[in-house]
């Protein structure tokens, strides 16, 4: 069926070099990797078995996806063919992906990371995703000045390095993932009673090779075997059509705290291909709570302002509060905003507003703006690159991520596509984890070897270098 589907649609699928379907039995093998090379249906018929076969015989126990996130991170399995999600550290299905380092040398995570973060004179962060496996020079500076903890670096090119004020010490952003994955990893092998080392993780669709080999040097320092690196629009298409004899196109919003991911997908018969897909590394939850906090802060004199700003447990608690008033207008009109914090001589700085819906929607209208011509490219794109035709009557939409859950997401869509996103096809917080937890089973193969066939898209252009200085690219960016 899959060369049947090839075929009719007369696509020609290039291997994805690094990241594909290749990439997880080759590294761990200790195969080398191949140039990228372009290959016929049957061909990829063969390698897909390959693969599985190969992958199965180097793995005897349960694996695990991981949907390492931004505001939350979920484990999810697959045992006797159901698919579900394991408590974390905090025994909650989600985890807060905040990490806090006490004086002891010992950290927390999750949820007791976070409420450790409200107190003074403390070593927490939050949204590590955003840096890791990135230059200082790529952060916009807005949000380089709203991060609750110091960034080290001799030059403006260097990786991004974290300092840890209380003691003394740098930390990097791949080291603290580590400890939240090996976090991650502890609680599932407590639900599972055995020793979980092999995992699928996702990331952004956008994430360049920087950002996917931090994540896979952190999942080392956790002690995990990564079979694949799975971009998230994909993982959520799986666990949503995963078992599914029909075909359909899948139109994927995923919004999370850090990244936007828009991707088109047709599904059917176990073949989940990516028609098209776009984004932005810097458009997230955090962007709106971002605007949240300018506006809590405004009407503040500039000294009061410029403190706050400047102390790392104000700054947290300003972003905590920023967050949670972003979430309750997801569901109610308005909401009281009331903080005090101390300040030199015994004074306070206090704060009591009262911002409701229509306000947050205005002060956020440009994030939405990008948003739209985002989704215009991929959604009436993919019908011009493609050849496709998609009516917005045959195009089911996914909404992943927290972010989605706000009014105005589901406004973007009806205004751009032309129809509303039904409520309740996947679960926006899990349908990522759920569908990197179906991969992994399938690699092992506890799930049928070809209950899963993907054809995704590189997330940028490979380039070879030729004698001197030139350059040739091979591959395109977000070619199949």
């Amino acid at each position: 069926m899959l060369q049947k589907r090839i075929a009719t649609r007369g696509r020609v699928c290039r291997r994805q070099h690094a990241w594909d379907v290749a990439f997880g039995w080759e590294r761990n093998c200790g195969g080398r990797s191949r140039s990228p090379s372009v290959f016929d249906a049957q061909t990829i018929l063969e390698r897909c078995q390959t693969h599985s076969e190969r992958v199965c015989k180097l793995v005897a126990k349960s694996a695990v996806g991981i949907d390492l996130g931004t505001t939350n991170s979920v484990v999810a399995v697959t045992l006797h063919g159901s698919t579900f999600v394991i408590p974390g550290p905090d025994n909650q299905r989600l985890t807060k992906s905040v990490v806090s380092y006490l004086n002891d040398g010992s950290h927390l995570v999750g949820e007791k990371a976070r409420v450790q973060g409200l107190k003074p004179n403390s070593d927490t962060f939050s949204s590590i995703k955003r840096l890791i496996g990135r230059r200082r020079c790529e952060l916009e500076e807005r949000m380089y000045e709203l991060l609750p903890f110091q960034i080290m670096s001799d030059s403006p090119d260097d990786y991004a390095t974290l300092v840890l004020t209380m003691q003394r010490a740098l930390i990097r952003p791949q080291d603290i993932s580590a400890d939240l994955l090996s976090a991650l990893k502890t609680s599932a092998e407590l639900y599972l009673k055995e020793k979980v080392e092999d995992c699928v993780i996702s990331v952004p669709a956008y994430f360049g090779p920087s950002e996917r080999d931090a994540t896979l040097e952190a999942a080392k320092i956790a002690g995990l075997s990564v079979l694949r690196i799975m971009n998230e629009p994909a993982a959520a298409a799986v666990g949503y059509g995963f078992g599914k004899a029909e075909e359909e196109f899948v139109l994927v919003f995923d919004l999370g705290g850090g990244t936007l991911d828009i991707s088109l997908l047709h599904i059917g018969d176990c073949v989940f291909e990516v028609l098209n897909s776009a984004g932005d590394n810097f458009l997230g939850g955090d962007d709106f709570d971002a605007r949240v906090l300018d506006w809590i802060l405004d009407g503040c004199d500039v000294e009061a302002t410029r403190t706050l700003l400047t102390d790392a447990n104000a700054l947290f608690t300003l972003k905590d509060a920023s967050e949670s008033a972003k979430i309750a207008l997801s569901s109610q009109d308005s909401v009281e905003i009331r903080l005090e914090f101390p300040v030199e001589d015994g004074r306070a700085v206090k704060i009591d507003k009262t911002l409701d819906r229509t306000t947050f929607e205005e002060i956020s209208a440009d994030l939405v703006r990008k948003m739209e011509e985002i989704l215009r490219g991929v959604f009436f794109g993919a019908q011009t690159a493609e050849g496709v035709n998609v009516d917005e009557d045959d195009v089911e939409i996914l909404l992943v991520g927290g972010g989605t859950q706000m009014p105005c997401i589901s406004d973007l869509i009806l205004r751009t596509v032309g129809k509303a996103p039904k409520k309740g096809l996947v679960s926006a917080d899990e349908a990522v984890a759920i569908g990197a937890g179906l991969t992994a089973s399938a690699l092992v193969g506890d799930i049928p070897r070809d209950g899963i066939i993907l054809l995704d898209e590189t997330p940028t252009a490979e380039d070879i270098q030729l004698l001197g200085e030139k350059v040739e690219s091979i591959i395109d960016q977000f070619d199949s």
